[in-house]
């Protein structure tokens, strides 16, 4: 009585846990069950998020005649952190060309995934499309592909970029996390 016989809760050939999976605490019990002490693993997805635009303000800065505060930035890292993203957040540029480029190269090798809001407007420093064409980043639709890191442009309000995540940046990164466990 209370005793569990050997093969009564899986049989030998049954899948216990899948590929992709998240690891909690119910997976390291499973894997302990079993007597696994180490599993493959693939490395979380990071994203970089770049905000443009002298009109920028940092959220905690007082606000200024022809200034408006970066809501986008952290509105895009708080969406993505709730699925258990990195990110990393990169000072605005001040609408300058050649520093604009290196911290999206800069970026570009320390992330999967590059978010840039702002830059789209016809103003005289709006220069992502620039920049996305010096680092020769190749264009899908609304993204951009460069050496494998997905570069998503969001030159939307605030609104919109929320539904942006939604629709372009949540199914994005669930593809790069998908890919790196195939890896």
């Amino acid at each position: 009585e209370n005793i569990s016989l050997q093969g009564e809760e899986i049989k030998a050939g049954d899948i216990v846990l899948h590929k992709g999976m998240r690891i909690n605490s119910g997976v390291i019990a499973v894997l302990a069950t079993y007597g696994y002490t180490k599993v493959r693993v693939a490395r979380k997805t990071t994203v970089a998020v770049i905000a443009t635009g002298s009109e920028l303000l940092e959220v905690e800065d007082e606000l200024e005649p022809g200034k408006i505060r970066n809501s986008n930035g952290p509105m895009i890292k708080a969406l993505a952190k709730q699925f258990g993203i990195q990110v990393g957040m990169y000072k605005d540029q001040h609408d300058n060309l050649e520093k604009s480029i290196e911290v999206v190269k800069k970026a570009l090798s320390e992330h999967d995934l590059v978010i840039t809001t702002g830059g789209v407007s016809v103003g005289d420093f709006d220069y992502l499309p620039e920049i996305y064409k010096s680092i020769q980043a190749q264009i899908l639709l609304t993204k951009w592909l460069k050496d494998q890191v997905v570069l998503l442009r969001l030159h939307l309000q605030m609104v919109n970029i929320y539904l942006a995540y939604l629709e372009t940046l949540q199914p994005a990164i669930q593809d790069l996390n998908y890919m790196s466990n195939l890896l």
